[in-house]
């Protein structure tokens, strides 16, 4: 009987450790047979964790040329749902340019630890650690000011953490381009759950972190299928082969903390972004996507925009890396692009 009561305790036991397992970070990602050496990671890639305050880990990872001194460096920020391995084309073409590669995913996404119970749920209880999270790992990781001119590349819903962070201070970034920016919750989530009032009710009735109404779990065959060689179609492969990197609609409380990181980003102003800006947007988007990019850019005192198909965003994202390298404070004069704070 004892040895029963014994066996049953090891059981619970490991059960339990198996459940924490579950949200642990993941650095150990498996290369997709479906993708050819360009979507592979750079020669020398490492993974590192960094974390702030009681946030789970966030996933980050470097590349560097191997037998020079980098020229530039560029730290990518994927959107909501994206990961650190999407990265791998554009960042193998930047490497040989002499850029070296940085990737950090958002709190609760990509390899991060997660925070909700089902692990392809994205949720946090605030942006305030995504926004920490970047700062320290410029500040105490990267350490730019002890190299060469640091350029952060923020995709989607990662350009209001870009920005909140600049307005807190992000010392040692040389530059920014947001690429595709969302000042605005997902436009596929329904309308009640955004609102401030819905997510504080979900956080008092314990429901904040249960994927919120209309959002479905990771699918493996999108509806239409993404094209072969464009980031969806790289993503969906990276998360075929890893489950732990799939990710589905986000939580209750996701959609609500990306409302107030919002506000706040708004009411800061733009006053204290005095380094350069490249938006790059997509001209095959809504029209209400369109207006919202150029009227973000020419809020920014120092800002360009340039529509271009997204196929050309990693091309003007190294040529704009290489032009701070070598421009100093003026990047977006010297680019041939508007000059700035009048975004076209």
């Amino acid at each position: 009987m004892i040895r029963r009561g014994a066996l049953m305790m090891l059981v619970l036991a490991l059960a339990a450790c198996g459940r924490a397992d579950e949200r642990a970070p993941f650095t150990d990602s498996r290369i997709p047979p479906s993708l050819g050496p360009a979507f592979w990671p750079p020669q020398g890639w490492a993974w590192g964790l960094i974390q702030t305050g009681a946030a789970p880990a966030q996933r980050y990872g470097v590349g560097a040329p191997a037998d020079q001194q980098p020229l530039a460096q560029a730290l990518f920020l994927p959107g909501y749902g994206g990961l650190a391995e999407e990265v791998f084309p554009v960042a193998n073409a930047m490497i040989d340019r002499r850029i070296q590669v940085w990737a950090l995913d958002g709190v609760g996404q990509g390899g991060s630890g997660r925070i909700a119970a089902a692990r392809d749920v994205g949720h946090v209880d605030s942006f305030e650690d995504d926004v920490a999270g970047l700062r320290r790992l410029v500040a105490e990781v990267i350490r730019p000011q002890e190299g060469p001119p640091l350029v952060a590349i923020a995709d989607g819903t990662a350009a209001p953490v870009l920005l909140r962070a600049l307005q807190e201070g992000a010392p040692g970034l040389a530059a920014a381009v947001l690429t595709g920016p969302r000042l605005s919750p997902p436009p596929h989530a329904p309308i009640e759950p955004r609102s401030p009032g819905m997510a504080r009710i979900a956080r008092w009735l314990g429901l904040d972190r249960r994927r919120a109404p209309g959002e479905g779990g990771w699918r493996r065959e999108p509806v239409p299928p993404p094209q072969p060689g464009s980031p969806a179609f790289a993503r969906q492969a990276w998360q075929l082969a890893n489950p732990d990197l799939r990710m589905g609609g986000p939580s209750l409380g996701w959609l609500g903390a990306f409302d107030q990181l919002l506000a706040a980003v708004r009411a800061a102003g733009w006053r204290s972004l005095g380094l350069p800006v490249l938006v790059l947007a997509d001209p095959a988007a809504p029209p209400a996507e369109r207006a919202a990019d150029a009227r973000l850019c020419r809020a920014l005192p120092h800002c360009a925009l340039a529509l271009e198909s997204p196929d050309q965003w990693p091309q003007s994202e190294a040529q704009f890396i290489e032009t701070v390298a070598h421009a100093g404070d003026s990047p977006l004069e010297t680019r041939g692009l508007p000059i700035p704070g009048h975004g076209r």
